[in-house]
């Protein structure tokens, strides 16, 4: 093994073989600083994943037959206690049930609080495993103040075992994009999942009744969580997935960035938006004011009529929309990938 920093640990490298949604975004971004930061650990991977660009050859193996669930539960543990069981790091709300050695990185409990949101498959695989992983772990890594409390209240796990380190704004590639086409809008990113509230957004967009302004989504449905049925409109867009460069230029160009989720862990979108130089206007909920600050529109995500009205405001409001652009361009400097990937190493350090 190669020595840095005194510290050798290994990374579930599971989410390399998964689509890029928030967690999986959270645990790349988190690796390549490591890297970044000459930090020794190896990621392991299920048979024929694709080494990714960011991790040296040195820090990737392949190992086990299997994939996916039986992968982790079976291959993983099985070839971490032949090697004198080091510690594990999970990034992604899972890792071997029969593994003590390891750290666990729980997102949010959004399967908890509403079991509706998610298909029942995954809603009951994951009410089963997440409280033995949160007892049988060492420390148990979270992405806000406000998922530390409800793994406090729902999974009654001491506060001192609970460290929180946050999600940031990643940086689009803004090169080659197709060029922007929708005139006036309003945007909204992320997956389209009952969680996310798209159905509000939807009905206080038409109440608002803003002559010229479209509403632009982009995003995919993902099997695991429930399906929204939207009713289709000349005014509203639907995209799918988008590419870097174009998600940059959608920000760029949106009158407002709007986010009705009704919970979130953390919430990357409102940042991102920032990031770009985008008002926010943002649900109350969860943790989304822990990230936002006063940096975005707060309204009740169960209220379409008060949605409709943020909407008349901002659309109006020019001086409203630069003050937010400011304050959302001074909010995501306060969260760095860099900063959350050395609270990692240094736990991972004290536990060693």
């Amino acid at each position: 093994m190669y020595k840095f920093n005194n510290i050798m640990f290994y990374i579930n490298g599971k989410f390399l073989t998964q689509p890029t949604t928030g967690v999986q975004r959270f645990a790349r971004e988190i690796l390549n600083e490591l890297v970044k930061q000459r930090v020794n650990f190896v990621v392991l991977c299920p048979i024929d994943t694709q080494p990714q660009e960011m991790i040296p050859a040195q820090r990737f193996k392949s190992i086990g037959n299997n994939r996916g669930v039986k992968w982790e539960q079976i291959d993983l543990p099985s070839y971490l206690n032949m090697i004198e069981k080091p510690i594990l790091l999970n990034l992604c709300n899972s890792a071997p049930l029969f593994y003590k050695n390891q750290v666990v990185t729980l997102h949010d409990l959004a399967f908890f609080v509403n079991p509706r949101w998610f298909s029942k498959a995954f809603s009951l695989w994951y009410r089963f495993i997440i409280p033995i992983l949160a007892r049988r772990s060492r420390k148990i890594l979270t992405v806000s103040m406000f998922s530390k409390a409800e793994i406090i209240k729902i999974l009654r796990q001491p506060a001192e075992k609970i460290i929180v380190a946050h999600n940031a704004s990643s940086k689009l590639d803004s090169g080659h994009s197709e060029p922007i086409m929708y005139g006036k809008y309003l945007l909204f990113v992320g997956s389209l999942d009952p969680r996310k509230n798209l159905i509000t957004l939807v009905n206080a967009f038409k109440s608002a009744n803003q002559s010229n302004l479209k509403l632009v989504i982009a995003g995919m449905i993902n099997k695991n969580f429930g399906s929204v049925d939207l009713n289709q409109s000349e005014d509203i867009i639907y995209l799918g997935k988008v590419s870097d460069a174009h998600l940059s230029a959608l920000y760029k160009n949106a009158v407002a960035f709007v986010y009705p989720s009704f919970y979130e862990g953390f919430g990357i979108p409102p940042l991102e938006a920032m990031q770009q130089g985008c008002p926010v206007i943002c649900s109350d909920s969860s943790s989304l004011p822990e990230v936002c600050g006063d940096a975005a529109m707060y309204f009740n995500p169960h209220s379409a009529e008060e949605l409709a009205h943020k909407i008349k405001i901002i659309i109006e409001d020019e001086n409203l929309r630069v003050e937010l652009k400011q304050k959302g361009l001074k909010r995501v400097m306060e969260f760095s990938w860099s900063n959350s990937a050395n609270i990692i190493k240094n736990i991972i350090n004290d536990l060693n």
